[in-house]
């Protein structure tokens, strides 16, 4: 088997060592076969069904059916991350992830399900190595783009093309199919460890620390006492069984909005439904509360919304300009229709920014594309915030992420 996932390897930058190299130089040659074959085996999503079913088993079987699609999930990282073209997978930053992906093979190998004990927190300390992996990712994105740009440069009066101009290139083609690849692998394999470990989570709740607090995101109970009438909230294990849209989506505005006010200063306000987010959670809700609770993963939702609260507030700070205020942010949520009684639920978000230039449209799934010209890399948010859901502390920003978004 290693022999055949070789033979597919091509990398056309030869310094420094190749990340197979390193694999091999780390943990010897062992190692290497169980990652190409764990890689072959497959590796399935899992729905909100297969995540409930996992209660229905032991908590030792819970931990082996965990332990078994690591291997599985990791070693495809693995493999996915090192096998792609124009020495994309030798960028330090890429390394980097491949070397923590290896360290956690390393430890299952080393910690295996038979001790319920060292196999949790080998399970928590992976969780926790892989924290700021979206900033490393997104280094090694922009240290390809500028070293292509470099090797490529336009001859006569051509203007220069970034790699997000170049979606019919096979290479970077490639490079993208392999990455969205990444992301849902990654996602599963995170979202999985907090199932898990929160369906039990007292078996070693004393000793599990801040790294049991990070896997058990709720939206806080000072929240929900904001809205009146509000039912609390049941979880079987990640899984909220009253997740409500319109909690989450505030609660992620005012993550959003605490870090555009500490970055520049000034926020937009967010109106829903016509009236103010405080007036909204006041009494807004309290006709709609019963009608717009449904079964979800309440964190990814929260992850979504923030994400785009998060761009919306960039760009309306950018339009208004550095004496403006800037324009609020409108959402309408969907109440008193067929919808609640169907698998589907909308949200609208709309703000009042420079918007999208048409020949970007095309663009704004590529990873090599961006218009953020700000720095953000040091906001204690978006796919790699942490936290409990509650107000956030500025002394003290936190990082590790449930969900890997682009």
């Amino acid at each position: 088997p290693w022999r055949q996932v070789g033979a597919r390897r091509l990398h056309l930058v030869h310094e420094p060592p190749s990340p197979e190299a390193d694999l091999r130089s780390m943990t010897g040659n062992d190692l290497l076969r169980h990652v190409a074959e764990h890689s072959q085996q497959p590796f399935a999503k899992y729905s909100l069904e297969d995540l409930l079913r996992l209660n229905e088993l032991s908590a030792q079987e819970r931990l082996l059916h965990l332990d078994e699609v690591l291997h599985v999930g990791i070693s495809k990282i693995i493999l996915l991350l090192q096998d792609l073209p124009m020495g994309f997978g030798i960028r330090g930053p890429i390394r980097e992830v491949i070397q923590d992906y290896v360290a956690d093979i390393r430890d299952l190998r080393a910690n295996p399900p038979d001790d319920p004990e060292a196999f949790q927190a080998c399970i928590l300390a992976i969780f926790s190595r892989h924290r700021g992996m979206l900033g490393q990712i997104a280094r090694g994105l922009r240290d390809f783009q500028q070293e292509a740009l470099k090797e490529f440069e336009p001859v006569a009066s051509l203007n220069v093309t970034g790699l997000a101009d170049c979606e019919s290139v096979p290479a970077v083609q490639k490079i993208q199919r392999t990455l969205d690849e990444f992301f849902t692998v990654r996602t599963t394999l995170r979202l999985l460890i907090a199932h898990c470990m929160q369906l039990a989570p007292e078996d070693r709740r004393e000793e599990m620390g801040f790294a049991m607090h990070q896997l058990l995101q709720r939206i806080p109970d000072s929240l929900r006492r904001e809205s009146s009438g509000a039912m609390q909230a049941r979880h079987v294990g990640a899984i909220c069984l009253d997740t409500r849209p319109s909690v989450i989506l505030i609660e992620a505005y005012r993550h959003a909005h605490f870090m555009c006010k500490r970055q520049f200063n000034r926020a937009s306000k967010l109106v829903v439904n016509g009236m103010s987010a405080k007036k909204f959670l006041a009494g807004g809700m309290d006709h709609t509360i019963v009608e717009t609770h449904f079964p979800y993963v309440d964190i990814h939702l929260y992850f979504v919304f923030f994400e785009v609260l998060k761009n919306a507030l960039l760009a309306s700070i950018k339009k208004a300009g550095p004496d403006e205020e800037p324009p609020p942010i409108h959402a309408s949520l969907i109440t008193g229709t067929s919808l609640s009684f169907e698998n589907e639920r909308t949200v609208k978000i709309t703000d009042n920014g420079e918007g999208i230039n048409r020949d970007d449209v095309r663009k704004v799934w590529s990873y090599f594309h961006s218009d953020v010209k700000e720095d953000l890399t040091n906001w204690p948010g978006g796919p790699e915030y942490c936290g409990t859901l509650s107000e956030p502390q500025p002394e003290q920003p936190r990082r590790g992420a449930l969900l890997g978004r682009r």
